[in-house]
């Protein structure tokens, strides 16, 4: 589903439009996962503007790749930002892919498919729905989207009465071997400890996070 947009049209080929604006027992399951380039708070925003709760808010963080940054002569820079990201391309999960260039989105269904697609180009945003740790901000030439995860909870805080919280990285299994813990509780520890310590340090109401095993 692409993002708000697709969650709401969803919804209406569920409810009516009257429906959708009263209907209290209409919940969601909020992604901080963003790799669809939208704003978390208009996000949650635009819920409860439309009466929907938040039943649920799952903290996760996707992988990004700005190639404009890099002003030309950038092909070294560029082509190594894409050798890193093809580490992240495997089979077992889809990874869907946004890349904005020029004012526009280019949707991409997985991964391989965007970086075939792209191959000419290397340019723009990308956003790939990755699960990396959120405790990782960077790594080379890639980045996290980790700082709209403080950005989600303040924003839920504001806009949602959602206690449940919970750390969705499942894919701790196919991650590239120099990102992977020594084992899986490892990872989900550090996960929780730095989600506490932004909790704490934001000065947001506390609540205790969960997190979710790998798929079989």
């Amino acid at each position: 589903m692409r993002g708000l947009a697709g969650a709401f049209a969803a919804l209406r080929e569920l409810l009516s439009e009257g429906e959708l604006r009263t209907a209290v027992c209409v919940g969601v399951r909020s992604d901080e996962t963003p790799e669809a380039l939208e704003e978390q708070a208009d996000v949650l925003q635009r819920y409860a503007a439309a009466g929907i709760e938040v039943g649920k808010i799952q903290v996760s963080s996707a992988l990004q790749m700005h190639l404009d940054l890099w002003e030309p002569p950038a092909d070294e820079a560029r082509a190594a930002a894409i050798a890193q990201l093809k580490a992240f391309a495997e089979d077992r999960y889809l990874h869907q892919t946004v890349v904005r260039r020029d004012g526009q989105d280019l949707f991409y269904e997985d991964l391989p498919l965007a970086l075939a697609a792209e191959d000419n180009i290397r340019r723009g945003e990308w956003r790939v729905h990755f699960h990396i740790p959120i405790y990782v901000q960077q790594w080379g030439r890639l980045q996290a989207t980790q700082s709209q995860i403080l950005d989600g909870l303040r924003a839920a805080s504001q806009y949602t009465t959602c206690q449940h919280y919970e750390v969705e990285t499942y894919a701790w299994g196919v991650l590239p071997a120099a990102m992977q813990q020594p084992d899986l509780a490892a990872g989900i520890t550090q996960e929780l400890r730095w989600l506490d310590a932004q909790w704490e340090a934001a000065g947001l109401l506390h609540f205790s996070p969960s997190s979710s095993p790998p798929p079989d």
